[in-house]
């Protein structure tokens, strides 16, 4: 039927091409640029221009309900005999021609997904295609892929244009999809690029008699499993199940604190995993959830942070040690009354020095999903997954990974890359990783590109180059030119991926709140407090090696910034300049740097003059960015697209504050934080939630959108911020002008929120001064002992750089 060998991408290209003559196609454009993932093989033998009641489609006789999806899927074909009939066929026992058809499929990688395509020939002509497939599963991917090849044939009314094609298609990596909570809205072309597998938090509790209970989201469940996605729900870090209410119900199982030593302020205890109690708890959750016919499989998150008891079973025994024994004991106990359950489990950075350890000890039966907060959190083009992990594949081993697909987890950063998808899909595939859940914050549409490549290269790592994707998705997603999209695409994909890896904006995210971001975990620290760290293949700029190469990146950054704008597409635009001016505003640190270790007091000038008009373009393209991808309201926006946008504006006024001994003139004082309130411990003494009002008048001076910063400074207790609310007139009789009702939360991990206020024209025009700002804050709860109700921290305003 076909030959082993995988034809040449750019062959069939060609060859599909030559078919496109009564398309009214542009010529550059191929018939196979229309489908995404490209097939593995697949030859394009000719066409027919025919109405939709002149195709019909055929199901197996037996029923599936993914046969409803199909039905769906190859709308507005219908399901009769016609005149071109395309029969899909579930091979199951074939003898003779479908036999070999059936041992051809067997012998694939992935076979449960695969499918086969070939036209139909009856005297001399083509009457339609059969379709072959093991399972209901192939049989859907093959529609998809029909769906996408047969297209509308121009200058022919309702016709449509069915390619008369021989396809032979499988899968390289055996699951591909996401992890995370915000999916719905984007199922049907998540399964129509064939992602087949979703992980999402369950609800995770306790009856009044402390049965354990667990639920997962019906209307997902039964979304995800009309189109073919897998949904394996998550048991929490295994350090954390405390919030599911668990000591309130089983108090013996809380972990005993080191004795003598002093607890963090925000302590609250992990688990004993000695404690014979907790793999019957865990195995009771498990139950619970694969009770629903629609779930198989439960993933397990090891502990993120250490999490150590110290009572006399756990104290001389390491504690990933126990928590393996324990998951091992709860699936075995799953598995005595649901004999085909599937378990994962997730290791983590605090599992990371003790990987090897744990992988001797777990169940060899058990999926392994690789995660680490800095190393699979982690756009860099250093490798993914280590040579023990690759040994455990080798060996056997069933290994996923929970990468990101973004620029960080932590900033929504403009960053369309190709060249990074590719790489990360390929490294997967070499080493043996047979599911991967990318990472996406805070939604898909601020990432569209990169999650349909991981889909595309997820399913055929080999298949079409950076520049030939960027090509099918501009065709595929209506962006003219294609060519000139896929080239802009390769420019500024090799760039954003040098600036993810360096993990330039993240540090400066994180820099705001005077953190850092170290191996997974968050410490106190500032980047302008190591200026030595400050330089070429350092930090910010870790894969900007040499001068010369940061030059090169910003160069090609300003070329496809010109492609973006010849083009006039403003998502390119607003992308290509957001990280342009991001590449300048480091070039400005570099500048600064020099300036203060000098000192130079003119030359610092010069370069905190650079980076104010830097941050300016650079707060401006990706606030305007992110509402293009996904136009939402303020409040609905999510709390790192603001960080993101604002981390210029906050390292501009360090700076200057770093160089106040030159007492150089601020030519902007209004972009710069200026304090108007504060709470203390003493504001909660008597209650849990307070308002603080705060006197705005001297620090609004004309309209437009200004930032209010609300810091923690310190305290054992975190605070959440309710509402952020702007009032003109006096205090006693003032008028509400606009109010920020994002819920944000302050704790030693999160030190500052931003919250976005503007001010009418028509109310400076009013000459309505006196100016409030209001921030409800919901402090420490009064249930808490004394020692624990502490907290402090500080409210500043600013004119913002947004306009």
């Amino acid at each position: 039927m076909f030959k082993k060998s995988i034809f040449v991408l750019f062959i069939f290209l060609l060859t599909a091409t030559l078919f496109l003559s009564g398309c009214g196609r542009k010529k550059d454009v191929s018939r196979l640029d229309y489908i995404s993932p490209v097939p593995q093989q697949i030859e394009i033998r000719g066409e027919k221009v025919l109405t939709p009641d002149q195709i019909g489609f055929q199901l197996p006789a037996t029923a599936h309900h993914l046969y409803a999806t199909v039905r769906k899927v190859m709308y507005p074909i219908g399901e009769n005999r016609a005149p071109f009939t395309i029969r899909f066929i579930r091979l199951e026992e074939e003898s003779g021609v479908l036999s070999k058809v059936k041992n051809e499929l067997l012998n694939l990688a992935n076979a449960d997904q695969a499918y086969a395509i070939e036209p139909v020939e009856e005297e001399g002509s083509v009457k339609g295609l059969d379709v072959y497939a093991l399972t209901p599963l192939g049989l859907l991917y093959a529609a998809h892929s029909l769906d996408q090849l047969i297209i509308n044939a121009e200058g022919e009314g309702s016709k449509l244009n069915v390619p008369l094609v021989s396809v032979l298609d499988w899968p390289d990596i055996a699951r591909r999809g996401q992890w995370g909570w915000n999916f719905l809205d984007d199922l049907d072309w998540m399964a129509a690029r064939k992602m087949n597998v979703i992980q999402m938090h369950s609800n995770l509790g306790f009856a009044p008699d402390g049965t354990p209970t667990a639920s997962f989201d019906p209307v997902m469940l039964d979304a995800c499993s009309r189109r073919g996605i897998k949904v394996v729900p998550v048991v929490r870090h295994l350090e954390q199940l405390g919030k599911t209410g668990l000591f309130d119900y089983h108090p013996d199982v809380a972990a005993k604190p080191e004795p003598g030593k002093p607890l963090p302020p925000d302590y609250r205890p992990p688990v004993c995993y000695s404690n014979p109690k907790v793999p019957i708890l865990l195995a009771g959750w498990m139950k619970e959830l694969v009770s629903d016919p629609e779930i198989d499989e439960v993933n397990v998150w090891f502990s993120e942070l250490p999490a150590k008891c110290w009572c006399p079973e756990c104290k001389d025994k390491h504690p990933f040690l126990l928590e393996t024994k324990a998951v091992n004991k709860a699936f075995e106990l799953v598995r005595q009354d649901v004999p085909d359950f599937q378990m994962q489990i997730l290791l983590t950075q605090a599992s990371y020095p003790h990987n090897e350890m744990i992988l001797e000890a777990l169940d060899p039966e058990v999926r392994v999903v690789f995660y680490h907060g800095q190393l699979t959190y982690d756009s860099s083009h250093k490798p993914m997954i280590d040579s023990l992990l690759t040994q455990f594949s080798e060996d056997g081993g069933r290994l996923g990974v929970y990468p990101q697909l973004t620029n960080s987890w932590r900033t929504v950063f403009p960053f369309t890359g190709p060249h990074f998808i590719n790489a990360r899909m390929k490294e997967f595939h070499t080493k043996g990783v047979d599911c991967f859940c990318g990472y996406v914050i805070p939604q898909n549409p601020y990432y569209h590109f990169n999650v349909v490549a991981a889909a595309e290269w997820g399913w055929n790592v080999n298949g079409r180059l950076p520049y030939e994707f960027g090509f099918a998705y501009a065709v595929q997603n209506d962006i003219e030119p294609p060519h000139e999209y896929g080239t802009w695409a390769d420019v500024i994909g090799e760039v954003g991926w040098k600036l993810a890896g360096s993990r330039s904006v993240e540090g400066l995210v994180f820099n705001a709140g005077n953190t850092i971001f170290i191996d997974g975990v968050i410490h106190s620290g500032n980047v302008l407090d190591s200026l030595q760290l400050i330089g070429f293949g350092e930090r910010l700029y870790e894969e900007f090696p040499t001068r010369e190469a940061f030059r090169h990146s910003m160069e090609n950054a300003d070329k496809a910034l010109s492609m973006a704008e010849q083009m006039g597409n403003l998502e390119m635009i607003r992308e290509s300049a957001s990280v342009f001016h991001t590449l300048q505003i480091l070039n400005s640190l570099l500048t600064y740097k020099i300036a203060m270790t000098v000192p130079d007091c003119t030359l610092c000038i010069t370069a905190l003059n650079q980076m104010d008009l830097a941050v300016e373009y650079t707060t401006r393209a990706i606030h305007k960015w992110g509402m293009l991808k996904h136009p939402v309201s303020r409040e609905e926006m999510h709390y790192r697209f603001r960080d993101t946008v604002d981390f210029g504006a906050h390292l501009a006024e360090m700076c200057r504050e770093r160089a106040a001994r030159f007492n150089i003139k601020d030519p902007y004082p209004e972009y710069r934080s200026s304090q108007i309130g504060e709470w203390t411990s003493a504001d909660f003494k008597n209650r849990s939630s307070l308002s603080v009002w705060c006197d705005a008048s001297d620090y609004i001076s004309q309209s437009g959108n200004y930032d209010v910063v609300v810091r923690f400074q310190e305290g054992k207790s975190g605070v959440d911020i309710d509402a952020v609310s702007l009032y003109s007139g006096s205090k006693d009789n003032s008028a509400i002008v606009d109010r920020d009702e994002m819920d944000g939360k302050l704790s030693r991990f999160g030190r500052y929120v931003d919250y976005w206020i503007k001010v009418p024209k028509v109310i400076m025009e009013q000459a309505a001064k006196p100016f409030y700002i209001k921030v409800d804050i919901t402090g420490p709860s009064m249930e808490l002992p004394a020692s624990r109700r502490s907290t402090s921290g500080k409210i500043y305003i600013r004119k913002s750089w947004r306009e």
